[in-house]
């Protein structure tokens, strides 16, 4: 197909994209995450070095077909071939293993929807399943290690297979010996993943997509719209594929196969995590296995016209793609050039700027680690934004709100681009409606330029915005909700907000930073300290209420808003529960570890209130406690509980007097002015950045996403940033520093990953020269 394949995950770099493929892989990125986050997909890095000198070289266009897309196919209709002739299948079964495998409505969405990685770790896999089968270490080493560098969740399945396929002693010696060599050889990209801390985030439940219907029939639940969220049911002439694999319990004694396939129909109907994301990844033995079948049954078959038969059928039944009616890279649609001028436009700014892409970026966005692209329907998920939404059915309604363009003006975004949704190309006549309305709120919208750059995509401009690192002299620490929407840009950390310690303020000069008891007092500030105790309601033994994480939180807050109640308070990153019926209980369980004076604290509120501790004091003996908390019949909400030994208690009581002595209080209404300044940075890389400080600052700021492991480093000392606005990082000047470095520590445990695979790289080659002498 022509021009460029870049529609749903598939990349696209332009030129200047490509400079940031560095040879070492950074452990902080800003493509693919709002203000940035840490770089996940770290496997694939071997290959993104080949595609940016390859890229430089090529292009984009041809770079991803010889790198992706060509390996994918190529090897997705060799692969099964190669295999089923090694396990001496007839010609028919070879036949109709490679058709299936190369035709079905998986594979053929994978490559719609731009999942190169995935794409490419399918083609791979019956290469890698058919040497695993072999028991040859040196090419079974070498096959699945370039399975793992294109995914290695299809790697894991990928042995799965092999193990349930062949499983004996003398396997599984080879296995394991194959399995401890990878773990060394991968090390580039797990070590750092298991090392670095993960910072507070949304999260993201478990995807279900996947039923029995879909798994037996092998119908991808997206097919063929692909389109996220829209989940079909297999039509009725696609049970015809279940009756060909399945069929062979009945016409063959030879069942391993079918129970097998069972298996992996089983697996792909369970949610498995974050790591797998949804369970359609078992859709890849599940193809495989289900092509084999196919052509055992159709082995059976006297008659050349029945075979031609369930030929044309497996054709028929992905016609769609083959006709070109699906929706992104298999589609034939052709973009229209507003985005290669946005390209150029944006490539004369030198400064840093983020742009918002509305509702989402668009894969032909330009974006570099110095000019990031922010997903605008994400920018809900900013605790700023969301605490000014209603709720998550409008990610745009803050837009609505007075002053909103500030938290643009402080994160850097500098432009707003109405590209449309690229992953929705049939909008409904309410979404069409939504989105004229956005239109015309912004096109309203008091500082915001229009820019004529000669595009059907609307392109503003918001001038007034701050640089990435600047530098303030005050902080203030909040107890209790967000501060009101006139005092919103002053520098603030929220105490209850559950991503930090507070008493990491320990050591800062009194003139740095003021506290503000937001209807709160020094009881909340005290528990603030207590966190290591506190226990949330998803953690309860037995629970009868409605129970919502920290990730719901928008959910919970609309749903609270309908039963009168509006919610302002930080739940600590530890969800609530709520209750309307009388007598509903949830319960938790503590471990006493000695016998001694304990206070219990619970963080509740009522239908007419905000949140407030309640406390009891009691003498346990060493051993097991319960605490039961019961809904009264009205509305009851709960966020924490705490068993604290009374002399922890204690300590906290008084640290907040100290706290409020030492820093000393103001009020939320007090007028202050935000008051900024520039700082001078030399960006090393973008996991380190030597700042010269203002002579006034006393604290600086870096709007990336907060994450405990950025720290301002000065000889040899550590210092962690703060979450500022619970979402960006704030750093304390130390007395005496005229200089001081802003580094990512999780960068140090890339580099070890890639030392310890560069020596069993090393050590490998050494073994094999040794053993051919």
């Amino acid at each position: 197909m022509p021009g460029p394949l870049a529609a749903g995950d598939a990349p696209h770099f332009f030129f200047e994209e490509l400079k940031d493929l560095s040879f070492e892989p950074t452990a902080w990125t800003a493509r693919g995450h709002n203000l940035g986050g840490i770089n996940q997909p770290l496997w694939l890095h071997p290959v993104m070095i080949l595609y940016r000198y390859l890229g430089q070289l090529l292009g984009n266009d041809l770079t991803i077909r010889i790198l992706f897309y060509l390996p994918a196919i190529i090897l997705a209709g060799l692969g099964p071939f190669l295999l089923t002739r090694y396990l001496k299948f007839s010609g028919k079964i070879q036949f109709f293993s490679s058709l299936f495998y190369l035709l079905n409505t998986y594979f053929l969405l994978l490559i719609d929807g731009g999942q190169v990685g995935v794409a490419l770790a399918y083609g791979f896999f019956p290469v890698t399943l058919l040497f695993l089968i072999k028991n040859k270490f040196w090419p079974a080493l070498t096959i699945t290690f370039l399975l793992t560098v294109a995914d290695p969740r299809i790697a894991v399945i990928c042995f799965l297979t092999a193990l349930l396929w062949n499983l004996n002693s003398k396997n599984l010696k080879f296995y394991i010996l194959l399995v401890v060599t990878l773990v060394g050889l991968t090390a580039y990209w797990w070590f750092p993943l298991a090392k670095i801390r993960q910072a507070v985030s949304l999260g993201m439940p478990d995807l279900t997509l996947v039923r029995l219907r879909h798994a037996i029939t092998i119908f991808s639940p997206h097919w063929p719209g692909n389109i996220f969220g829209k989940v079909a049911n297999p039509p009725w002439y696609f049970y015809g594929v279940s009756v060909l694999i399945l069929g062979n319990l009945v016409w063959t004694k030879k069942r391993k196969l079918v129970i097998l396939f069972l298996v992996f129909a089983f697996l792909a109907t369970i949610p498995l995590g974050s790591a797998f994301r949804d369970s359609t990844k078992f859709f890849v033995p599940l193809v495989l296995l289900g092509g084999i079948l196919i052509g055992q049954t159709v082995e059976k078959f006297k008659k050349s016209w029945a075979t031609a038969l369930v030929y044309v059928y497996l054709i028929f039944l992905v016609h769609p793609a083959l006709l070109g009616n699906l929706n992104f890279v298999l589609s034939g649609n052709k973009y229209s050039g507003d985005f290669q001028k946005i390209y150029e436009n944006s490539k004369t700014d030198n400064s840093f700027f983020r742009t918002a892409w509305f509702p989402s970026v668009h894969p032909l966005t330009f974006e570099t680690e110095s000019t990031p692209a922010l997903d605008a329907k994400d920018l809900v998920n900013l605790r700023p934004l969301a605490a000014v939404n209603a709720g998550s059915s409008d990610n745009f309604n803050y837009i609505h709100r007075d002053n909103f363009l500030d938290w643009y003006d402080l994160l850097g975004i500098k432009y707003l681009v109405f590209s449309g949704d690229p992953r929705n190309p049939y909008p409904n006549e309410e979404e069409r409606q939504s989105w004229d309305d956005l239109l015309a709120l912004t096109a309203t919208t008091s500082g915001l330029v229009r820019q004529d750059w000669i595009t059907d995509i609307s392109v503003y401009e918001n001038p007034d915005t701050l640089p990435r690192i600047f530098s303030t002299d005050q902080l203030n620490v909040v107890i209790g909700p967000e501060l009101a929407t006139n005092y919103q840009l002053l520098t603030t950390v929220y105490v209850e907000d559950g991503k930090w310690d507070p008493h990491t303020l320990e050591g800062t000069a009194s003139e740095s930073a003021s506290l503000v008891f937001n209807g709160k007092n020094e009881t909340d500030l005290a528990m603030s300290f207590l966190q290591d105790y506190f226990v949330g309601p998803a953690d309860a033994g037995k629970n009868q209420w409605a129970v919502y994480g920290p990730e719901e939180y928008l959910t919970y807050k609309y749903q609270l808003l309908i039963r009168d109640y509006v919610f302002n308070d930080f739940d600590y990153n530890r969800g609530i529960a709520f209750s309307t019926q009388e007598g509903e209980k949830i319960t938790f369980e503590f471990k006493v570890p000695e016998t001694g004076n304990y206070v219990v604290a619970a963080r509740r509120a009522g239908p007419d209130g905000d949140f407030g501790w309640e406390t009891s004091q009691k003498t346990l003996k060493k051993g097991r406690h319960k605490e039961v908390i019961a809904s009264n019949g009205k509305l009851s909400i709960f966020n924490v509980i705490a068993l604290i030994p009374k002399t922890e208690f204690d300590k906290a009581i008084a640290l907040a007097k100290t706290f409020n002595l030492h820093f000393g209080s103001v009020s939320d209404d007090e007028t202050r002015d935000f008051v900024w300044e520039q700082v001078e940075v030399e960006k090393t890389s973008p996991t380190r950045y030597l700042v010269n400080f203002p002579e006034n600052a006393r604290w600086i700021v870096f709007t990336d996403s907060y994450h405990p492991g950025w720290a301002m480093t000065k000889d040899r000392l550590e210092y962690p940033s703060l979450p500022a606005y619970s979402m960006v990082n704030v750093f304390y000047r130390r007395p005496g520093w005229v200089t001081a470095e802003m580094v990512f520590a999780g960068q140090d445990q890339v580099r070890w990953g890639i030392w310890v695979s560069t020596v069993s790289i090393l050590t490998l080659a050494i073994i094999w020269l040794w053993k051919r002498k």
